[in-house]
């Protein structure tokens, strides 16, 4: 037996120690915590917003040394794995995007003269088969929050925000690699390519199925792959298909990457002939040639215009979803790939003042990236008499594009309109 007054004094420095060890864990799990709330923030000169408020506040540019343009990566997207569960009423008609990305090797698996994307899609002339009841979400209210009913004028006065970052929101086959080139002409600007591509990038990293925090963390690296313009505190962003926005959808929201990098600005870009647009997609899947520095001027394609209305179908239901996340959002910028293509000096000034950026030389906006079929689309389409009656017929939102002026509760394409 052990006396008494050994065992008291046992107990007590057994209490200090405890005491001691307790306070040290603490102080460890909190300077961990301040440690990844730093990384999680560290590309930004202002601090994390609070109840999705957007901060309109000014900051000066600063001058870095002039980067080269970043390499593309040919990526394929699968169709075998698509999250059903995600967004359901836009019937898999996001993966009609990536044949953008197509990797070369893996062509053969695009060519069926049936697109995997739509042979088991919605039909565009039943109501339910797109979910377009109340507007498509369920709610009336979510897609017009405002009770909107008129269109919408841009305001011509941009607010600024301190943010270092923005995003170039659009679909495949509307000029994003062109614009991604253009942009890194500049000596401040670093724009990469689809950081958020789930089936070539967050899925082969494990990134995929363990929420938002492990892609914001990757996010976070990936801007600073190339260190200098990090070290510089360049405007760095990257490219967001609304394909991948659906697929990302019950881990991270647009609303949570506006927080994420604190009011950056988001790049509307957008091609307002949708059957330019198939075109391409379909030129695209016959050829294999995703971004060339020469031009094609041998290929034409049938087109199937049950598939257009579909993928014009499935495309306005993506861009509903996305605008009306950023229906009150004022640091955004509509550019269309028209303008681009025929006024590359004028579209890029505006881009860059948007951007707080100061103005550089036209003449230095040079690029390796072409437009692929420069011919007039009676040459690229087979049956064009076929397509060029149904041109004439169609309604214009099948045809037109237009998000800058269309009334923003109303981009989806309703049944009766077709």
């Amino acid at each position: 037996m052990f006396p008494k007054r050994s065992l008291m004094k046992a107990l007590r420095l057994f209490i200090v120690w405890s005491f001691e060890i307790a306070f040290v864990l603490v102080l460890l799990y909190y300077i961990n915590a301040k440690m990844v709330t730093r990384k999680e923030y560290e590309f930004n000169d202002d601090p994390p917003l609070k109840d999705g408020a957007y901060p309109q506040s000014e900051s000066g540019p600063q001058f870095s040394i002039h980067e080269p343009e970043q390499k593309e990566e040919n990526v394929k997207y699968m169709n075998n794995d698509v999250d059903e569960s995600v967004e359901q009423s836009i019937q898999n008609g996001e993966n009609l995007d990536t044949i953008e990305s197509v990797n070369r090797d893996n062509l053969e698996a695009f060519k069926s003269d049936e697109f995997p994307d739509i042979q088991n899609g919605a039909n565009p002339a039943d109501e339910n088969s797109y979910n377009i009841q109340n507007n498509g979400f369920g709610l009336e209210a979510e897609l017009n929050p405002m009770g909107l009913e008129e269109e919408i004028p841009t305001t011509t006065a941009v607010p600024m925000t301190k943010s270092k970052n923005f995003v170039v929101l659009a679909n495949g086959r509307s000029g994003t690699h062109f614009l991604m080139h253009l942009m890194n002409n500049h000596p401040m600007v670093k724009t990469y390519g689809e950081l958020l591509q789930t089936e070539t990038i967050l899925g082969p990293l494990g990134l995929l199925g363990r929420g938002r925090k492990p892609i914001l963390d990757y996010l976070t690296e990936a801007f600073c792959k190339d260190k200098r313009p990090c070290l510089l505190n360049n405007m760095i962003g990257f490219i967001w298909l609304n394909w991948q926005v659906t697929k990302l959808g019950k881990v991270l929201v647009i609303d949570d990457l506006l927080r994420f990098l604190h009011s950056p600005r988001v790049i509307i870009l957008h091609r307002r002939h949708t059957i330019e647009s198939f075109v391409s997609l379909r030129i695209a899947q016959e050829t294999g040639v995703i971004n060339s520095g020469s031009v094609n001027n041998a290929s034409s394609v049938y087109i199937d215009w049950t598939k257009f209305v579909k993928y014009v179908t499935g495309k306005r239901l993506e861009w509903q979803r996305s605008m009306n996340a950023l229906y009150s959002y004022p640091f955004k910028m509509f550019v269309t790939y028209e303008e681009l293509v025929e006024n590359k000096e004028e579209t890029m000034a505006k881009v860059f003042s948007f951007m707080g950026l100061p103005a550089i030389d036209a003449s230095t906006l040079t690029t390796s990236i072409v437009k692929l079929n420069p011919r007039p689309l009676k040459e690229k389409v087979s049956n064009w008499d076929e397509i060029e009656v149904q041109l004439q017929n169609a309604p214009k939102k099948l045809v037109d594009l237009d998000l800058k002026n269309e009334n923003p509760a109303k981009i989806m394409m309703d049944p009766n309109e077709l």
